[in-house]
């Protein structure tokens, strides 16, 4: 996602993966960057102990949880029927509303 020569991250780059990184949805090398920088910034680390808590309070809050099928059937039947694929359109077409 980010490439630096000097493999280290500002706390702005750091704080825009930090939810990735919980959700274990980064690479191994930011996994290791981030980790680094986690450990020499308080303020960053301090923004992660407080979404892994966000996170996981939600989480509990959510147990036994149950969403009736009907629930379920209503959401999907309002949704708009999504083609399976599209023929890509010419940005410049899209731009005068000739699509």
């Amino acid at each position: 996602m980010f490439k630096r020569k000097d493999n280290k991250m500002s706390c702005e780059e750091n704080r825009e993966m930090i939810s990735s990184f919980i959700d274990a949805e980064v690479s191994p090398a930011e996994k290791q960057m981030l980790e680094k920088h986690l450990g020499g910034c308080a303020k960053c680390r301090t923004l992660e102990e407080w979404l892994r808590c966000v996170k996981e309070g939600i989480s509990r809050s959510a147990e036994g949880l149950t969403i009736p099928n009907s629930l379920r059937d209503r959401i999907l039947a309002s949704l708009p029927e999504i083609p399976l694929k599209q023929d890509p359109v010419p940005w410049w077409k899209r731009l005068l509303g000739r699509t």
